[in-house]
């Protein structure tokens, strides 16, 4: 029995010198080529979920350079925010963004309000996250058009069409003048286009900037009325896919209603769509739009024999890997109904826009899905606007080997940003009746 003890504590020991060797021997440089018969060199650098498709074969990463800086694109507003607003802003206890000095809420935050992030700050995790959501607002009014793909293992089953559209009252410095008087952090919209069967299904956000829950309308044709939704449907299966309304932008919800834990800020290998910045164009002094001249990605599910799962981008096309310090951040939803129990942010720490994975684990504790969302730079000519946005969207559900896929940024599918066609009215409760009707 000494013999078996001593066995199996020296395996175990001889286990974990293994794994810390493997981890650190994991390093990649651009031109690597990462699948199952090397997968060791990411171990660490992806999350281990992405780490177990490239295991099974189901994933091949390409490591390259940006021609881009992705630190450096960032609107003007969140640019221009980085000195005044050193400092001058911290998190309460229910994670609303105070004055540091009065500790009320401010009238107004423009851009990003934690320019510098402490690592020992116990509220560093929620800073994170919070300026995830400001660099998203300084982009103004968006627009986007998408689809949604269901995707299982035999190929593509389903495709829904639909709009996002966005209207940030805080975080955008020319809403600074703009009465808010139900202290409104950003409004938005998702409007469903097609198929026939769910066409006219639609939601309607209006996010606070105190502690009041979010609150969520949905219009539903059937019925033709507009019903108001707990804020925990948020995270239901979205129109019966593989993600939910608060896995847009990888986290799409309210800080203060979760807890937060930095884990930690290491580097880390994250995807990008394009190697190079994509065009826009100005269509008035200040929109700005995305052209015909960026093509949509060529996904595996329509290449005859293709070795990787077909919700991936083919090797046509593969998404750009590269090496980036990222932040690891855990989070929790406070709400005992919330679908999801602990979750695991992974973002880029050299631009507070880029929440890129995040692992998720049921109430009892097992490992569930995964959320992907590969961004991309943008750029008008003269590099006046410089923007980093969404390009492709993934939830992948390991339980049943299925993902959905969403589509963005193509000559198909043109983005609008800091669009001036919006106004407040559309966001209220008669101008969504209008919309969806």
């Amino acid at each position: 029995m000494r013999f078996g003890t001593y066995g199996i504590r020296f395996l175990a020991c001889l286990c974990a010198l293994l794994c810390l060797a493997a981890s650190a021997s994991a390093d990649v440089a651009p031109g690597d080529t990462v699948d199952k018969t090397n997968w060791e060199k990411v171990q660490g650098m992806v999350p281990e979920p992405v780490l177990n498709y490239v295991k099974k074969g189901d994933l091949t990463i390409h490591v390259v350079n940006l021609e881009y800086d992705p630190a450096d694109y960032m609107s003007i507003y969140a640019k221009e925010s980085l000195e005044p607003n050193r400092g001058k802003y911290d998190l309460n206890d229910d994670g609303i963004v105070v004055d540091v000095q009065s500790r009320k809420l401010p009238d107004f935050i423009g851009g990003i309000p934690f320019p510098e992030i402490d690592l020992n700050d116990p509220k560093a995790g929620a800073k994170i996250v919070t300026n995830h959501f400001y660099q998203t607002f300084s982009q103004g009014n968006v627009k986007i058009r998408d689809q949604f793909r269901w995707i299982g293992r035999g190929g593509l089953e389903r495709v829904v069409e639909s709009n996002f559209w966005q209207y940030p009252m805080d975080g955008y410095p020319p809403r600074k003048a703009a009465k808010n008087k139900n202290k409104v952090e950003r409004y938005s919209i998702i409007q469903i286009l097609a198929p026939y069967d769910i066409a006219g299904t639609n939601i309607l956000l209006w996010r606070y900037r105190d502690a009041r829950p979010d609150s969520t309308f949905g219009y539903i044709p059937a019925i033709r009325r507009v019903r108001r939704m707990s804020p925990s449907n948020r995270s239901d299966a979205f129109i019966g896919s593989d993600l939910c309304v608060d896995d847009a932008w990888t986290f799409d919800g309210k800080v203060s209603s979760f807890t937060w834990k930095l884990v930690g800020k290491k580097e880390g290998l994250i995807p990008y769509v394009f190697k190079k910045a994509q065009p826009i164009v100005k269509i008035s002094d200040e929109a700005v739009q995305t052209t015909r001249q960026t093509h949509r990605l060529q996904m595996n599910y329509d290449v005859k024999d293709a070795q990787n799962a077909p919700w991936f981008p083919s090797e046509k096309n593969p998404l750009a890997w590269v090496k980036r310090p990222v932040y690891v951040v855990e989070l929790t939803a406070k709400d005992p109904y919330y679908n999801y129990g602990k979750m695991f942010l992974w973002l880029d720490a050299g631009n507070p826009t880029a929440a890129v994975f995040k692992t998720i684990y049921d109430r009892a504790g097992k490992y569930w899905k995964n959320v992907w969302m590969a961004w991309t730079a943008l750029a008008t000519e003269d590099k006046s606007v410089k923007l980093l946005v969404p390009a492709y969207m993934l939830a992948a559900d390991d339980r049943t080997d299925h993902a959905t896929m969403l589509q963005g940024l193509c000559e198909d599918f043109i983005y609008t940003y800091f669009d001036d066609s919006q106004t407040e009215r559309d966001y209220s409760l008669a101008g969504f009746q209008r919309l969806s009707k």
